[in-house]
């Protein structure tokens, strides 16, 4: 870009990416549907009395292993975390009310703490 104007080649650069990239047939696949390992309900935003500090943005629950170190406690799951059905805002307006169909897989502390 020179002086605030794309040059006709830059344009054809990023249309060409673009064109593959839309051409390539990802928009065609299906989505993943993967088995909800732990049931959880559908939760809550909390009332601004339940949460006067504004500390967490959705209420739910996720009942993971039945026996394990964990079993009976109450955690908290940050929500730049996807969890499955869950709403995420990760602290910003940005992504509020954002729900991931699936639980990335490559968040182990997730994973240990629910199997705890």
């Amino acid at each position: 870009m020179l002086g605030g104007v794309k040059s006709k080649e830059q344009e054809d650069a990023i249309a060409g990416t673009f064109g593959r990239y839309l051409s390539s047939g990802l928009y065609e696949l299906p989505d993943p549907k993967l088995p909800v390992k732990y049931p959880r309900t559908p939760g809550y935003r909390p009332t601004q009395e339940d949460n006067p500090c504004n500390a967490w943005y959705w209420c739910c629950d996720i009942k993971g292993a039945s026996k394990g170190k964990l079993q009976g406690k109450t955690v908290a799951i940050k929500d730049n975390t996807c969890v499955a059905g869950v709403p995420m805002m990760n602290g910003s307006l940005t992504l509020e009310g954002f729900v991931r169909m699936l639980t990335l897989l490559w968040c182990p502390g997730y994973w240990t703490l629910v199997d705890t």
